[in-house]
């Protein structure tokens, strides 16, 4: 399609320049397998228009750049420069309704009790003499479920989600555990 563009540039260049009384104007012209436009300009002292012609020049010059500068953003959009990249996320950016993200989220262990954690990090100085150190039980612990992400795993989430905002696409984020059936037979998940 762009060298079929690029192809009737030329032609209608050539065409306008093959009429007569164009032969003294600046000469644009567009090489074959090249979109770069090249401009040739008349010396001087050959230009000498009456007003309405040089209207009607400046006229059919601004259309043949503007047309230039049309095929050279076609030429340079995102959507005539496809990667394979492009080609692997079209079945989800096409797809209808959001993206659905499920995202992993890791078991950790805490201290049972505030008063723990805060001896832990410091956050409380000891009173009086220092405590003495005793092993943590499996008593003081608690585990908590889907609370903590991996750094990697939010990495890969901004980046992912990103990438969706580039293309538009609206994305809901869900944790694993709390994801239903529903959820993912209703949209696309990542």
């Amino acid at each position: 399609m762009v060298r079929a563009s690029a192809a009737e540039v030329r032609k209608k260049l050539a065409q306008y320049y093959q009429e007569s009384g164009h032969e003294s104007h600046v000469h644009i012209e567009l090489l074959s397998g090249s979109y770069v436009a090249e401009f040739h300009f008349a010396p001087p002292r050959q230009v000498a228009l009456a007003a309405p012609a040089r209207q009607r020049q400046v006229r059919v010059a601004g259309t043949v750049v503007a047309a230039v500068l049309i095929l050279a953003f076609t030429l340079t959009s995102r959507s005539w420069r496809r990667s394979d990249l492009d080609r692997l996320w079209d079945p989800v950016l096409k797809a209808p309704g959001p993206v659905l993200v499920c995202v992993g989220l890791q078991a950790a262990y805490n201290l049972l009790s505030a008063e723990a954690q805060d001896a832990i990090q410091g956050v409380v100085p000891p009173s009086g003499a220092p405590a003495p150190h005793r092993e943590i039980r499996e008593d003081d612990l608690i585990l908590l479920r889907d609370r903590y992400m991996a750094l990697d795993d939010a990495v890969c989430l901004v980046r992912l989600t990103s990438l969706l905002e580039d293309y538009r696409k609206p994305y809901r984020i869900r944790a694993e555990r709390p994801t239903s059936f529903a959820d993912l037979r209703d949209a696309r998940s990542c």
